[in-house]
């Protein structure tokens, strides 16, 4: 027996796929640091900082901690090409993990050694979308064959004793 679809009609193959992908991609991301010129950072990217061990030491009256590198948001440039961060996580010089919760960092452009900002890895995002999108549509797939396409012919006598 061949259930008839909630919708009135089958979905195509190619229709679950496509809302397979689309939600694979809207769902996940690879995301990635790429060296970036501090002149090149607009405000709100996230950007993660590496201080230099000068820097380092300077900042320490205003981070409370001798920072090794800084994640967060740029809030805005000086004009002495300094940066103010609002971080979320910062790494001290011993390699402590910090949560930030101070509020915004204003980092001198004297005391940074790499400046990255966070980007899409299209590949790995691709990739990674391209494998849940197949495992998804697999098992839809295999769930409507089953739904749709009944059970076969059975063999067999029935309840009672075979003649």
């Amino acid at each position: 027996m061949v259930l008839p679809s909630p919708l009135g009609r089958r979905p195509s193959h190619r229709g679950v796929a496509r809302v397979s992908v689309a939600l694979c991609v809207l769902l996940t991301g690879c995301y990635s640091y790429q060296v970036a010129p501090p002149a090149s950072l607009i405000e709100g990217a996230e950007l993660r900082l590496r201080i230099t061990p000068d820097g380092a030491v300077a900042l320490t009256d205003a981070a409370g901690l001798r920072l090794q590198t800084v994640d967060g948001r740029l809030q805005q440039r000086t004009a002495d090409g300094a940066l103010v961060v609002v971080p979320s996580d910062v790494t001290t010089i011993n390699g402590d993990a910090v949560t930030w919760r101070r509020g915004a960092l204003t980092i001198p452009a004297s005391a940074l050694e790499s400046t990255q900002h966070r980007a899409l890895n299209r590949r790995r995002t691709t990739t990674f979308a391209g494998v849940i999108a197949g495992v998804f549509t697999g098992a839809v797939y295999f769930t409507m064959r089953s739904i749709w396409g009944g059970g076969g012919n059975t063999v067999g006598s029935g309840p009672g004793t075979p003649e």
